[in-house]
């Protein structure tokens, strides 16, 4: 979790902020940057009391349709990252080889750099100039870096999320190249077929972004449902307050990131067919976070699940 304070989408979003609001939203930076310490600590509460990682922990609490749309989810958001890390692992090296290397070589197209990540790099270079550390490469050596430790950081994430979530029983190197192909394959796809429009890689990582919003409560949930939970946490369970605190700034996010999404698909989508689409599938999103939340009310949660076959459970499979 605190790579992924600076992995490239991350950095490109900052800028964005930046560029638009100034040092405006430095307040709200602060108390974002205190709820992300929050849920770290959270998590390594959890990791730390149970010996075990959030997706074995998800098997065994939820039932088996519910745990495979996690994974599903998980291994969504898992794609969207890897695929910023390699557009800025990508811009790095056109950065550091002074276009000597070209972006398409390392992605799909040289408009890549409209992502703003370059830029950046140039407007350092032009306000501070070279000197003895050119700001250029210092600027892309940073990236670089950044596009690698979340690379690395993504392919532990991957194997836990697969082999936590489908107990996958294989030889360590067979288990790695299935979890990284599910990753690093659509990557490819992606960079096959965004590299001959100059605008599809913007609108690309726009829906990137959104698909990264979209992803936060299925992991949000969970973990503040498991480690507020005496059967899984003993002794080291949360109290009242920081249960409160955490359910509050996870209800915060939750509601912040749906009004985001719902202006944005309001602006982005056209169509009829394409319309019914999105509010099905919006339907169904939030259906699943109800569900999530009430599987903290035992009674609840029993009676929500009727309506799932019982075929459906790990005990069949």
């Amino acid at each position: 979790m605190s790579i992924a304070f600076l992995d490239p989408g991350n950095l490109e979003g900052d800028l964005q902020a930046g560029a638009i609001a100034g040092y405006s939203l430095l307040w709200l930076l602060m108390w974002a940057t205190a709820m992300g310490l929050l849920i770290q600590l959270l998590s390594a509460r959890i990791g730390v009391a149970t010996g075990r990682h959030l997706a074995e922990l998800c098997r065994e609490e939820y039932p088996y349709w519910a745990g495979i749309v996690l994974w599903f989810m998980a291994e969504v958001a898992l794609i969207g990252a890897d695929i910023q890390e390699v557009i800025g692992s990508a811009i790095a090296i056109q950065i550091l080889s002074r276009g000597l290397l070209p972006l398409w070589g390392f992605y799909g197209s040289k408009q890549a750099d409209s992502i703003g990540l370059v830029n950046a790099g140039q407007y350092l270079e032009e306000k501070y100039g070279g000197g003895l550390f050119p700001i250029l490469y210092i600027w892309g050596i940073g990236l670089l870096a950044a596009g690698q430790s979340s690379t690395i950081t993504g392919t532990y994430a991957g194997q836990f999320i697969m082999g936590g979530f489908l107990n996958l029983r294989l030889k360590k190197s067979v288990r790695a190249l299935i979890t990284r192909s599910c990753a690093i394959i659509p990557t490819i796809v992606v960079a096959l077929v965004f590299n001959k429009s100059e605008s599809s890689l913007d609108v690309l990582n726009e829906w990137l972004n959104v698909l990264q919003s979209i992803q936060i409560p299925f992991a949000l949930i969970p973990l503040l449902t498991l480690v507020s939970k005496e059967q899984v946490m003993g002794v080291f369970k949360v109290g009242p307050t920081l249960e409160r605190a955490a359910w509050t700034v996870a209800g915060l996010v939750i509601v912040i990131n749906g009004y985001l999404l719902l202006h944005f698909f309001l602006s982005e989508v056209n169509g009829l067919l394409f319309g019914f689409l999105v509010s099905a599938g919006t339907a169904a999103y939030v259906a699943f976070i109800v569900y999530l939340i009430s599987h903290r009310n035992s009674e609840l949660s029993n009676w929500l699940s009727q309506f799932v076959p019982k075929s459906f459970s790990y005990s069949g499979n």
